[in-house]
């Protein structure tokens, strides 16, 4: 029996995670995937403060949508540079978004796959997985917190990301590239996640192999971590190895360690850990996606 196209919306298709799970879904499925964007007329429109309309109006173009993947997010570690947000900003982007689409899903019979972050756990958790009681320090965590969908056709994803941005410039990673001299690099804080690249992986095998609906039904939310524990002075350090930037990495020792270690409970029975990776493979790997970009 012949597979069934699935019809998807990326959005925040320009943003650091979105314009690569786009590019990647797209190449996959060329008829079926759309984007938004607040800024960029190739893709669809999409107010957050009126998700009914946005999503009608769409869907008059595309037909009905199978999958939304929602890359929207507001980081703890960017802000508008006019002002600083405050919690509502946190909340309405972060908590009130994703909610929405949960409660929409239904009516337009679309399953939500929704990032949310390692944050919701404090950065003395040490070992956690999907089953370990949440405790978020930070009002951007607060509100990721609360933004974790509960709908039986949502999943929220925990973990974090690296990756380009040459966009708007946020990350890690535009950080780096844009230093000069050196930068400090923490010994006493891990990073435990994924690259851009590895998450727009991770939506095809739920659309493709359509483990969406079989991980669903065990969870609610699923911890993607392809990527082994690291200190970010070591991340820094393969990050300025691969390419090749002309910086120095200090190894410092930060004012708040961060012992905090994602594990997943369900990666080997739905074949999630076939992601795991060096990250220096998954930098080039990385570099090598954006180059075609």
């Amino acid at each position: 029996m012949k597979k069934k196209i699935p019809h998807i919306l990326v959005l925040g298709a320009t943003g650091m995670l979105g314009r690569v799970v786009y590019a990647y879904l797209k190449r996959k499925y060329p008829e079926t995937v759309w984007g938004t964007s607040r800024s960029d007329k190739r893709f669809f429109s999409f107010e957050i403060d009126d998700i009914s309309h946005s999503l009608q109006s769409i869907t008059k173009d595309t037909g009905k949508i199978d999958y939304i993947i929602n890359c929207i997010g507001l980081l703890s570690s960017y802000h508008d540079q006019s002002r600083q947000p405050d919690a509502n900003d946190f909340l309405s982007v972060n908590t009130f978004l994703p909610l929405e689409l949960d409660a929409h899903a239904s009516a337009f019979g679309y399953k939500l796959i929704h990032i949310s972050t390692d944050a919701v756990f404090n950065s003395s958790s040490k070992i956690v997985d999907e089953n370990t009681p949440t405790s978020p320090q930070t009002i951007y965590a607060l509100s990721k917190e609360a933004g974790e969908t509960s709908g039986a056709s949502s999943l929220s994803i925990r973990t974090s990301i690296i990756g380009f941005d040459p966009i708007e410039m946020k990350g890690l990673i535009e950080l780096v590239r844009n230093m000069h001299g050196s930068i400090n690099g923490f010994s006493n804080q891990l990073f435990c996640g994924c690259t851009v690249l590895h998450y727009a992986q991770l939506c095809h095998h739920l659309i493709d192999d359509e483990h969406f609906a079989r991980i669903r039904k065990k969870t609610k939310v699923l911890h993607f971590i392809p990527l082994k524990p690291l200190s970010k002075y070591e991340l820094l350090c393969r990050i300025q190895e691969i390419l090749g930037l002309p910086i120095s990495i200090e190894k410092t020792v930060a004012p708040q360690a961060v012992v905090r270690e994602l594990t997943s409970i369900f990666a080997g029975e739905f074949q999630i850990d076939l992601y795991n990776c060096d990250v220096s493979q998954a930098v080039r790997e990385l570099q090598t996606f954006e180059s075609t970009l």
